[in-house]
């Protein structure tokens, strides 16, 4: 057995894919006989994300390509220290958490055959774990999703996501963008209009004024859809002047009705 973790080890660190995948598999064959996840699990520990943890998740991850795989790959090696010192794997909060700040901060990264490793080990103990774990499970997925173009299956993440909490206006204005991506504009309407109301606003802020406007350019609509993208430009103007990509993205959409 250590020869075998010593050779895994080795392989991680040359980036030998095929050595490693072979020692996993004879590690996890290696295990004694009748040992299963059933017999070895206590009662689990309860405990809360805590969002003063979620710090890699947190960077902007501006300082360029090289600068920010360094900042990833030492939280990714400060995160493997974290797994090594329990025992218990991703039952541990602290392991699971961490996975899934991990995961968020690859996504940042474009790194996303990394995040959908991280989202498949730990899906099963998000969802017995329940409420907040499974929402931000489903929630981070969802982008991976889209990150993926698997915009269906980010669909059917979120709306699990709406059945499992109250109805809150990002998760209705998430499920809109899906399906304006999908080409369901009307039902992407409905959502953004949903989000509107839930947030208890008898007209959309600037946010759903874009989200409306997008949609009925894609309908083809553009005598709609041009005031309502004018008046979220003006808005992004006056309130966040310094938001250069959002701005440059509203007088792309702008120009693209005329």
């Amino acid at each position: 057995v250590e020869t075998a973790c010593a050779g895994m080890a080795a392989s991680v660190l040359k980036g030998n894919v095929y050595q490693f995948e072979a020692l996993s598999a004879v590690l996890r064959s290696m295990m004694p006989p009748g040992v299963t996840k059933e017999k070895t699990r206590g009662p689990l520990r309860e405990a809360m994300i805590e969002k003063r943890h979620m710090v890699w998740s947190e960077q902007d991850y501006m300082d360029g390509p090289q600068e920010n795989l360094r900042r990833l790959q030492s939280y990714e090696a400060e995160y493997a220290r974290r797994v090594a010192e329990s025992r218990d794997g991703f039952r541990d909060p602290r392991v699971l958490e961490g996975a899934l700040d991990l995961a968020v901060a690859y996504l940042k990264n474009y790194a996303v055959d990394k995040a959908d490793a991280l989202f498949a080990a730990t899906e099963t103990y998000c969802m017995e774990r329940g409420l907040p774990w499974d929402v931000k499970w489903l929630q981070d997925c969802a982008t991976l999703r889209c990150k993926q173009a698997r915009q269906k299956e980010a669909a059917v993440l979120l709306e699990e996501v709406a059945k499992r909490t109250p109805p809150h206006p990002a998760t209705l204005n998430n499920l809109g963008t899906v399906y304006n991506m999908l080409h369901y504009y009307d039902k992407a309407i409905e959502y953004f209009e949903a989000a509107t109301e839930v947030a208890g606003n008898s007209e959309p802020d600037k946010d759903g004024l874009w989200y409306i406007g997008i949609a009925k350019k894609n309908m083809g609509k553009y005598e709609e859809a041009l005031p309502m993208l004018l008046q979220a430009l003006e808005g992004w103007k006056r309130e966040e002047p310094d938001d250069d990509v959002t701005l440059g993205k509203l007088h792309d959409t702008v120009g693209s009705c005329y």
